[in-house]
This record gives C-alpha cells, structure tokens and sequence, in this order.
C-alpha cells in the first residue's frame, strides 16, 4: 500500500539515499517504508548540523550531519540569502524539495533555519509520531473502503 504525501514529510538524514528515490518523470520522490506502509514524498523536512559549506559556483553544497549519516543540501545562487547565518557545526532544520543529480539525491531549500539542540532532538521523536499517524489515517480510509 502506498501514500503520498502532500507536506514537508519528517525525515532521517540516513533516509536520503539511492536505495529510499523513485523518479516519476520530472519528480524525484522519497519512498519510505512505514509498518507495512509505503509513504512517498517530494517535499521533506530533515535536521542535522552543518558539516560542511562548499561554494561551486552558481550553487553551494551544504553538508548536514547526524549521528554518522549525511545529507546534501544544494542552495543555488537565487536562494543564496539562506546561506546567511550558517556555520559549521550549527545544529538546522531545512523544509526543501527532494531532486536528483546523476543518482545522487539532495535537497533544494525553500527554508534553512538554525535550531537548538534539544530540538534535533525532539524531530527524531516527532518522525515516529508523525509516520505512525500517517500509517494509522492510511490504514482507517483502507478499512472504510474495504466495508462499503
């Protein structure tokens, strides 16, 4: 069973990979399997803290980091004024639209934002709530279906 999901879906760093993109035509979606669920996005939301900024050009690569994993971050120069109050180690929540370059998955901000600690944190928890409130909506419509 598979949702889509019309939101910023709460994610892992370590979820952005190869193995979780499906390309639709021009749309790159994150699939993630959620107790038996499939919930597939375009728009996520992650946090982490900033490893590393690298300037390429008409784009910056930004580096998050979080418990080993990492993800990239691809601020193009349009959106350059997100790059303001980023500094190495800083702890951020990014809300972005999930691309792919040669198979090499990352994410195109709409928001950076600097957070505390305790709220990276609090995201990990959150993912949890949020998935098995999806699952459970999911699995409510499929039972009501399933009786008419």
């Amino acid at each position: 069973m598979e949702y889509s999901a019309d939101a910023f879906l709460k994610v892992k760093l370590e979820e952005i990979t190869p193995a979780n993109i499906r390309v639709e035509g021009p749309n790159t979606y994150l699939v993630i399997e959620w107790r038996g669920v499939a919930i597939k996005a375009r728009r996520i939301c992650a946090v982490g803290y900033v490893k590393e900024v690298r300037n390429k050009g008409r784009f910056t690569d930004v580096v998050l980091e979080r418990g080993g994993a990492t993800a990239l971050v691809r601020v193009w120069e349009e959106k350059s004024d997100l790059l303001a109050k980023l500094e190495e180690n800083a702890p951020v929540k990014v809300m972005g639209v999930l691309r792919s370059y040669r198979e090499t998955p990352y994410v195109a901000p709409v928001i950076i934002r600097r957070v505390s600690p305790s709220f990276v944190e609090w995201f990990e928890h959150k993912i949890l709530e949020d998935r098995d409130q999806i699952v459970n909506y999911v699995l409510r419509i499929e039972k009501s279906e399933n009786e008419t």
